[in-house]
């Protein structure tokens, strides 16, 4: 899709890969991520555009709509730079937009605010572009932290400001997450809250246990110690799953 004729989606979503390609590269965070790692964002982000859509609010659609078209870029970016690779290709194609990104950053301009209210997609896709230029100031500012953990310290407090603090610990977590991945979830935001022993209060289960009760702690107890190892207990289980079906089909 081309801007060729000044077409606001076109304009919009080259935009948006251009600051794609900036993050990938100049980003520790987004530098670490592979197609596999990002599962639990896009499952996360579903869920949540799910929870917008029943709410019927319009505003929310469109920011969820952002966040899930976040994960369609990131995974698109992963799927040139190996396309390239087998090419023996650079995957940069569309620095350029970046750069006209980062213009727009240090002026202050805003492509959401010009873009006609009624073009959905390049509102949802300016809007995001403005969103993640304003949350990743060390790429598109002056300074800011540049390591994963200097970003994993400093970026809750960058979407809080953008979003205003959170009423609640679990405020914005779909309820309706699967299990394993929304005990995840509860267990990150209690660490980061400091109510890390509420949880684990509940995941106090017998060695034996033989009730609902006692198996819903011991789960998540598992997932507590799964995620302490650095483990994501969704992925494991999926993956064991699928070695069983895969027996299963023999």
């Amino acid at each position: 899709m081309t801007n060729q004729d000044g077409n606001p989606v076109g304009e919009s979503t080259i935009e948006l890969v251009g600051v794609m390609h900036r993050l990938r590269t100049e980003c520790p965070w987004h530098a670490q991520h592979d197609h596999a790692s990002l599962v639990p964002y896009l499952v996360e982000e579903c869920y949540e555009l799910v929870e917008a859509i029943e709410s019927g609010d319009r505003d929310a659609i469109r920011e969820e709509l952002g966040d899930l078209l976040y994960q369609v870029t990131f995974h698109s970016e992963l799927l040139d730079e190996s396309l390239a690779a087998d090419a023996g290709l650079d995957a940069g194609g569309a620095s350029s937009a970046g750069g006209g990104a980062n213009a727009d950053a240090r002026s202050g301009g805003s492509r959401a605010e010009t873009l006609d209210a009624g073009t959905s997609f390049a509102v949802v896709a300016a809007r995001l572009s403005d969103k993640l230029r304003l949350r990743h100031p060390h790429v598109f500012g002056d300074a800011g932290p540049t390591t994963v953990e200097q970003l994993d310290a400093t970026w809750e407090q960058v979407k809080q400001h953008s979003v205003g603090k959170r009423r609640a610990v679990l405020e914005g977590v779909p309820a309706s997450l699967p299990a394993l991945a929304l005990a995840e979830k509860v267990l990150e935001r209690a660490s980061r809250h400091g109510r890390d022993d509420d949880v684990f209060e509940r995941a106090d289960a017998p060695e034996h246990p033989t009730t609902e009760a006692e198996f819903g702690s011991a789960l998540l107890g598992l997932v507590a110690d799964a995620k302490a190892h650095g483990v994501n207990a969704e992925h494991a289980l999926r993956a064991t799953l699928r070695e069983v079906s895969a027996s299963l089909a023999e």
